[in-house]
């Protein structure tokens, strides 16, 4: 095994784009992290800094932070000519990198500890089975939160709950918000699946890992602060995700072999699972929607579909209950996340639509 006090061990891959506001946290975030026992502070880790061809001054502001902050350690800043997405700028990413494992992590994220990155080492190393370690992430309750952060965490049922008390717990999938990788592993799954350009490549990912027998884990206590991302920071923009949800779907469970474990059952834990609980109700609501304006058209009673909306809709609040309790929602909070359900219903369903039909069509497809 290489020697951890003369080499480095990981690579810490920041994906930014409009993420002008936040790489300040991120490079202090960066600097704080104290290195395993018996390692030099200078050479332990690497850090890349890879931009999506962000249109702001992210890549300016990052760079004015790196020279105040002077860190020990190896830092490069890559800037892609395009927006090539998020699956291909990781796999650029991921081409540099000749550590041993790597971590990744997304702009809208916190190490909630200064030994995340020596845990997530710990934790690969003593775990040769394990292809990635998800970071836990919680919300930063006591900061105070945005009713758009709120209800972004509560409709996209965010994994911010630490669910099982063992050092690592099976998950679905990997979402590579704060996760640490086995490069032996990604070299294996060949990367990232450019097909999907925004969403669900974690998901194939994690899906190859099983299928080469290696353990797809979440650490409950490798804590990191999650809040709402540049692609959900708005009402508007958080329907617009729901129906790209839904686009990459078919592709993902019709396409891929494995994923299906990834999000029910067991291997998906709890709040996989849940997800796509979510997902099915979701799809019923939108179906008895339909299916009471039918009935008003035609002039029969919608009763039967209003009964399924309404059970739908009980379902569904059950789901949000302890995300409205622990964010601390007030009725405004409330009254948002149950007004924009008929819109999340609908965009999610619309791009199942969308998605099957791309998927129908032959020859080679990105979904964006």
């Amino acid at each position: 095994m290489t020697d951890p006090t003369d080499h480095p061990r990981i690579t810490v891959i920041f994906p930014v784009y409009r993420a002008a506001d936040a790489v300040a946290g991120l490079v202090e975030g960066i600097g704080r992290q104290v290195p395993p026992p018996g390692s030099d502070p200078a050479t332990w880790l690497e850090v890349i800094f890879i931009d999506n061809a962000s249109p702001d001054d992210t890549v300016a502001r990052l760079e004015d932070e790196l020279a105040v902050a002077a860190l020990p350690f190896p830092v490069r800043v890559v800037r892609n000519d395009e927006n090539v997405g998020l699956a291909r700028s990781f796999n650029r990413a991921l081409g540099m990198v000749t550590t041993e494992y790597v971590l990744t992590c997304h702009a809208d994220c916190r190490f909630g500890i200064d030994d995340y990155v020596a845990r997530v080492i710990d934790l690969l190393d003593r775990n040769p089975d394990v292809a990635v370690v998800s970071g836990q992430s919680i919300a930063d309750v006591d900061a105070g939160l945005s009713q758009v952060e709120k209800v972004y965490l509560a409709a996209n049922l965010m994994d911010i709950f630490p669910d099982g008390d063992r050092e690592l717990e099976p998950v679905g999938f990997a979402e590579g918000r704060c996760d640490g990788f086995r490069m032996e592993a990604l070299r294996r799954a060949g990367f990232y699946d450019t097909t999907l350009r925004r969403a669900g490549e974690d998901q194939v990912l994690s899906a190859a890992f099983r299928a080469d027998g290696y353990r797809v884990c979440r650490a409950p206590s490798l804590r990191y602060y999650l809040s709402v991302s540049s692609d959900q920071d708005s009402l508007l923009k958080l329907v617009r995700h729901a129906q790209l949800f839904g686009r990459v779907t078919p592709y993902l469970m019709l396409a891929n072999r494995g994923t299906t474990a990834g999000v029910m059952g067991a291997e998906a834990g709890r709040n996989r699972s849940e997800r796509t609980t979510l997902r099915a109700l979701q799809l019923a609501g939108t179906g008895a929607m339909v299916a009471i304006g039918a009935a008003v058209v035609t002039k029969r009673s919608p009763v039967p579909a209003a009964l399924v909306l309404l059970g739908a809709t009980a379902l569904k609040s059950q789901l949000f209950r302890r995300y409205v309790e622990h964010l601390r929602f007030g009725p405004g909070d409330v009254a948002a996340l149950a007004a924009l359900q008929p819109a999340l219903d609908v965009a999610y369903s619309m791009g199942i639509a969308k998605g099957l039909l791309q998927l129908a069509k032959p020859g080679e497809r990105s979904i964006s």
